[in-house]
């Protein structure tokens, strides 16, 4: 009899936790996916002489090895005044890293790559923009890319992402270099963890000779569960050679890992 009522206990205490986690989840995407219906209101609530844009996206990522993966991405950019999509890009890459760093707590978010010193990339990126926009282009984007990382004080994370675009636009090369420090920490909550971080990006462009561009960022990453990560970010943009020149930009971005080691 006793036996049977600890049993129960224990079921009904499984059967809790694992609402509860539902719950949580369900909670986070509420958040998530009500941010996203809220976002364009949002946007057009700005300020009139700063561009404001939308940039949804997602994210796939494939392991091949404990060294080695394959990542797929899709991203757009909504701008308030055409009330529309005004370009989309998807690319694939092929992502080797190696060496890896002494920190735990880098290991609680799927990102193989987050743990390693240093990590190498090469890839296709393919852009297009309509007709309806100022400046229609269509980019054939080869890339390489190394990004070494370094540990610092209170478990924080710095990266130093170093990429070359060997952009093709409208049959013109004009290859960029883009050069983003980020910093990021793991927050653990319970069963999920949060990552928020804050970075800077500027942007070399051969055309012109010059850093044209620069981008600020701050942003969060949730791990809602082992294989999804839900990022939320706000990115500040100039680019000197635009009209205009500063962009306010909301980002939403669904990560997917798949082929995970168990």
């Amino acid at each position: 009899m006793a036996s049977s009522l600890r049993q129960s206990n224990e079921e009904a205490s499984v059967i809790s936790r694992s609402f509860s986690r539902f719950g949580w989840i369900l909670h986070g995407a509420g958040v998530f996916f009500g941010a996203v219906a809220l976002l364009p209101t949002l946007l057009q609530a700005q300020s009139s002489d700063t561009r404001q844009e939308l940039w949804p996206g997602a994210d796939v990522y494939v392991n091949l090895t404990d060294k080695s993966r394959f990542y797929f991405k899709y991203s757009a950019t909504r701008e308030s005044e055409l009330n529309d999509y005004a370009e989309g890009q998807v690319g694939g890459y092929f992502d080797f890293y190696t060496l890896p760093l002494a920190r735990r707590r880098l290991r609680e978010m799927p990102d193989a790559a987050r743990d390693k010193f240093l990590m190498f990339r090469v890839g296709y990126l393919y852009s297009q923009t309509p007709a309806a926009v100022s400046k229609p282009s269509t980019q054939h984007i080869p890339t390489v890319e190394a990004d070494p990382r370094a540990p610092l004080p209170w478990d924080i994370l710095l990266t130093d992402r170093n990429l070359l675009e060997l952009r093709i636009v409208n049959g013109d090369f004009e290859p960029q270099y883009r050069n983003r420090l980020r910093l990021e920490r793991n927050f653990r909550t319970g069963r999920f963890v949060l990552t928020p971080y804050t970075d800077t990006e500027g942007f070399y462009n051969w055309k012109y000779h010059a850093f044209d561009e620069v981008r600020y960022t701050a942003g969060l990453e949730w791990r809602v569960v082992r294989f999804l990560v839900l990022e939320e970010y706000y990115t500040r943009q100039r680019d000197t050679k635009s009209s205009p020149q500063y962009v306010n930009a909301l980002g939403l971005t669904v990560q997917l890992y798949l082929r995970q080691k168990q």
